[in-house]
């Protein structure tokens, strides 16, 4: 099947979404369940040791435009759950592209505020590079929550920020381990990873600013998680102690979003060499994300949460 391919040097040019109206990717995803781990292969590439990366390897790679669409989809019905919350704003939305009628006046608005910030609004689109970072971050989050081991269980996960700006962590997921109920937690910085050059530059950029900014994240978070209740709160207190004592319940992932096909056997190589005090096995965790034109996916993700407005 023909892919849209954007030139990765000279004059930027716009990128095609994948050829398939919301109603439809909503219906494809629908088949799925809503599961992207029904759309994309996952394995384990390497288990793991002191000193190195135990990674996994998610791949979106020979997809139809039919599954494409449906990963899209998937990620913007993700978006608006986590933005939404409560409020309308979700199944207005919804309706919106189920019944084929723009929204208009306040209920315009109301959308409007809830995509702009990453998203932009038609006409008037907001930077294709923080877009398709912010949909690499989602394919992070959408991994970690969705991913099966019987080692541990998720405490807390937290998504995606709602402003790609905005300073802090790109994600932190809180855990118990399976038998002993201990808790740890893993800090994760997120890069995506389009046109020339290697995976590795966007690895190294992970790792330099975990490396200079974790403690600084981790503060940040401490008073929100620390005032949860349970074993949220009690981790929530300790997270720039147990990082900065190198504890073996702290820990640190790097995930990198790619278009690289076909992608490269080995990464997150050199991780332990940027970690020295994260030594034993399970501390240090990667997840490349191998997507075949990665930009397309992002801007079908836009394209589906436009078609309201």
């Amino acid at each position: 099947m023909a892919r849209m391919s954007t030139p990765k040097m000279g004059a930027a040019v716009a990128v095609t979404p994948v050829p398939v109206d919301a109603v439809e990717a909503m219906k494809s995803a629908r088949s799925v369940a809503n599961k992207l781990d029904a759309l994309l292969s996952s394995s384990l590439a390497h288990a793991g040791a002191a000193h190195t990366c135990r990674w996994h390897h998610v791949k979106a790679i020979g997809l139809t435009d039919a599954q494409r669409a449906a990963v899209a989809w998937i990620i913007a019905e993700e978006v608006m759950e986590s933005r939404g919350g409560r409020s309308r704003v979700k199944q207005l939305w919804l309706d919106s592209v189920t019944t084929g009628t723009k929204l208009i006046g306040g209920d315009r608005d109301l959308l409007a505020a809830f995509v702009n910030d990453v998203f932009g609004v038609p006409g008037k689109p907001k930077s294709l590079d923080h877009l398709t970072g912010h949909v690499g971050e989602w394919l992070w989050y959408l991994h970690a929550r969705d991913l099966l081991d019987p080692s541990r269980t998720i405490l807390r996960l937290e998504p995606p920020k709602f402003t790609v700006t905005e300073q802090g962590a790109d994600g932190l997921v809180l855990y118990t381990e399976t038998g002993t109920g201990t808790t740890f937690f893993r800090l994760w910085e997120t890069k995506k990873h389009t046109g020339v050059g290697s995976i590795s530059n966007a690895t190294g950029k992970a790792y330099t600013q975990v490396s200079k900014r974790a403690e600084e994240y981790l503060a940040k978070l401490t008073a929100p998680l620390s005032l949860s209740p349970g074993a949220v709160g009690d981790l929530g207190k300790e997270l720039a102690d147990l990082w900065i004592d190198g504890d073996p319940r702290a820990g640190v992932g790097v995930s990198v979003a790619s278009d690289k096909v076909p992608p490269p056997n080995a990464c997150f190589t050199t991780m332990g060499g940027h970690f020295m005090k994260f030594d034993q096995p399970g501390q240090l965790e990667g997840l490349l994300v191998s997507v075949e034109e990665l930009d397309q996916i992002a801007v079908t993700v836009r394209e589906y949460l436009w078609t309201a407005l």
